[in-house]
């Protein structure tokens, strides 16, 4: 069962065409809405720890699971670089697989995965404009940008040209609403990723409709105890009024580098 919250009463729901116990994905009531968006391109957003990978990684399930003639789902899994896609994403793979909520399986000498046998994840790491030419002759059902906009000094982001090759390779057959998903903390004001969202607002077109979703802080009741005190503290003692905006209290605000 995906993108459902789980039973409040801790009951295992029942899978009705095997007759069988379902694996249940626990979800926030925000996170579970950006699991569910149909739109062409998807934006969710928060402070840190409040399951915006766990989501993007449910939402790729929930298309799978919506396109049974396409599977596995082609997935271009793009991060600043292929260092912290193993640091984040494949760290939160192998948590899922611990936790029954799926299961992986690693290729290509890891810069690949098969999730649950549905879904092809493919990792590029991508922090100048000229790596967007890694997507020539690639196809894919969804686009996943993971952490587009530089935490100043944390990482550096994903340039706008990779989106827009990205774009271009959303040709997989049998999908039938190929989309782009975006997990990020909160941007810049002047990041590309708000400019975008804006733009297609404004444009209206029914082939490219764009939802974004905010993560109330503290939506995520599973975080350990003391954790957003304790990155507070630490980032007040660093002198970061913005990275205390952005990645404790998840609002959008300017970056302070040096």
């Amino acid at each position: 069962v995906l993108g459902e919250l789980a039973d409040p009463m801790g009951h295992e729901p029942v899978d009705p065409a095997t007759d069988s116990v379902a694996r249940v994905i626990t979800l926030s009531p925000t996170v579970g809405q950006f699991v569910h968006s149909d739109a062409d391109v998807v934006m969710v957003y928060s402070a840190r720890g409040e399951g915006k990978t766990v989501g993007a990684i449910a939402r790729l399930l929930r298309i799978a699971h919506d396109n049974p003639d396409a599977r596995p789902v082609k997935v271009a899994v793009v991060r600043d670089t292929w260092i912290n896609i193993k640091r984040t994403v494949f760290e939160t793979l192998v948590q899922g697989t611990r936790l029954g909520w799926w299961d992986v399986e690693f290729t290509a000498g890891d810069t690949e995965a098969v999730l649950d046998g549905v879904a092809h994840l493919y990792f590029f790491g991508m922090d100048r404009p000229a790596d967007a030419n890694k997507f020539q002759s690639f196809e894919a059902g969804v686009l996943w940008l993971s952490e587009p906009a530089p935490a100043a000094d944390l990482s550096s982001g994903i340039p706008a040209e990779v989106f827009a090759m990205g774009v271009s390779s959303l040709r997989q057959p049998g999908v039938r609403r190929p989309s782009v998903q975006i997990d990020m903390n909160p941007p810049d004001r002047s990041h590309w990723t708000l400019e975008l969202n804006e733009m297609l607002q404004e444009a209206g077109h029914p082939e490219m409709r764009c939802e974004v979703f905010r993560i109330p802080t503290g939506e995520n009741p599973h975080l350990p105890p003391g954790y957003r005190e304790r990155m507070r503290l630490g980032l007040e003692a660093a002198q970061r009024p913005d990275l205390i905006r952005r990645l404790c209290e998840g609002q959008i605000g300017t970056v302070i580098v040096g």
